[in-house]
């Protein structure tokens, strides 16, 4: 069966645009940790890990490219040349913590059965499987919209302590609950994922440090829609999780997936817990023999 690495493969040698499949996305600015007054070049980045592939800026695919400071009201455009990258630059006149944020129209791919399966696989998305069997559907191809739901994270400047992540507005995000500067190294840290502003359970998520060789941490999200991973390596980290909903009969899609991603950076001595976290408890390791989510989410 296909794995995430050798479908990634077959994607870049595929004609744009490519496949959901196998390959995740997101932002990689040019620093985590920015002076005021310096400008700072945004990225937009593919692959199965980091560090992928650099995406050329498409006015045509994007939604929403914007940036915030310290939970500006009202987001700046983050403008940029059409085919070109880096997508965008932004400079900060003041210090805080800015949210970088990036949505992208949808955009429709059709998948091989066998592809299609083992994907939704990779992705815990195994529910889907099950309703495809149910509908008779699972020797047929699988035809999806998929969009992408990016946000990362850059301190400016000297960012007071407790400069913490906000939700953005996205119908798919994922969203820091602990302040992840100096102190987050070494320590496990929570984070939110969100359907449409509310908490969304059962969301299979994976936490990567942009290093080579380093393994991934997965964790399905609880009640509240809170995962936890340990973030015990130094420098950028890419946490990501996908969510698939069933169209209507009339669309030309069968399928709608979100792809979220957060990436920001961590720094510090390992070992040195940041205060109020030594009480989160380890939580228990994702495994490929994990249950599916047992409720299909609506659109």
């Amino acid at each position: 069966m296909p794995t995430r690495h050798a479908l990634g493969a077959l994607a870049i040698l595929a004609s744009a645009p490519l496949p959901a499949m196998a390959h995740d996305f997101w932002i990689s600015p040019s620093t985590f940790q920015a002076a005021p007054g310096s400008a700072v070049a945004v990225e937009l980045r593919v692959g199965v890990s980091c560090p992928g592939d650099v995406v050329m800026r498409k006015d045509s695919r994007i939604d929403r490219f914007d940036v915030s400071l310290g939970g500006a009201a009202q987001p700046r455009p983050i403008e940029g040349k059409d085919g070109t990258s880096p997508a965008g630059s932004v400079t900060f006149d003041e210090s805080g913590l800015a949210t970088i944020v990036y949505a992208g129209k949808p955009a429709f791919i059709e998948l091989a059965p066998a592809d299609f399966e083992a994907y939704l696989k990779e992705e815990g998305l195994e529910w889907v499987i099950d309703e495809r069997r149910k509908l008779g559907e699972a020797m047929l191809p699988g035809r999806e919209d998929y969009s992408r739901r990016c946000r990362s994270l850059v301190r400016v400047g000297e960012a007071a302590p407790g400069a913490f992540d906000a939700p953005s507005g996205l119908d798919y995000e994922i969203v820091a609950l602990h302040d992840l500067g100096r102190d987050a190294l070494g320590t496990w840290v929570e984070f939110r994922v969100l359907r449409d502003a509310k908490p969304l359970a059962g969301a299979l998520v994976r936490a990567s440090p942009c290093q080579e060789g380093a393994a991934a941490q997965k964790a399905r999200s609880d009640e509240n829609g809170v995962v936890r991973f340990n973030l015990n390596k130094p420098g950028p980290w890419l946490v990501a999780s996908v969510h698939m909903t069933r169209l209507d009969a009339e669309s030309k899609a069968q399928w709608q997936s979100r792809w979220a991603s957060l990436t920001f950076s961590v720094s510090g001595p390992v070992g040195e817990a940041a205060p109020g976290k030594r009480d989160v408890p380890m939580p228990t390791p994702i495994t490929d023999q994990s249950p599916a989510v047992p409720t299909p989410p609506k659109p």
